[in-house]
């Protein structure tokens, strides 16, 4: 289950970006062909940020299509690896969006340290 060392590298990231600050909203973009179960990914997340003691605020995870761009330079939505251009049926193309796992937004709480 790679989802772990996913949700490994998304809390390491987290907590470095977050610098001790608290965490209130965390968006993570699962892509179609990145080979990562969404839901896997889900609770990967909430076991490795509990035993690493690292606060994720509200999470959550939204998927991505698969885009594709065919050599007739038609781009459309793909439903799987081996399905044909639309407008040509051709199989010459490249993938350009869905194959990817990306922190979309982190939001932290910022602290006002000043003293009155």
């Amino acid at each position: 289950m790679h989802e772990l060392s996913v949700a490994a590298d998304i809390c390491r990231a987290v907590a470095e970006h977050a610098a001790g600050r608290p965490v209130e909203r965390l968006t993570i973009e699962v892509g179609a062909l990145s080979c990562v179960n969404p839901e896997a990914l889900d609770f990967a997340l909430d076991e490795v940020a509990e035993a690493e003691g690292v606060s994720l605020g509200q999470w959550t995870i939204e998927p991505v299509p698969a885009r594709a761009r065919c050599a007739c330079g038609h781009e459309y939505e793909a439903e799987n690896l081996v399905e044909p251009c639309p407008a040509c049926s051709g199989f010459d193309r490249e993938y350009v969006a869905g194959d990817t796992v990306l922190v979309r937004q982190l939001i932290v709480v910022e602290r006002n340290d000043e003293a009155d």
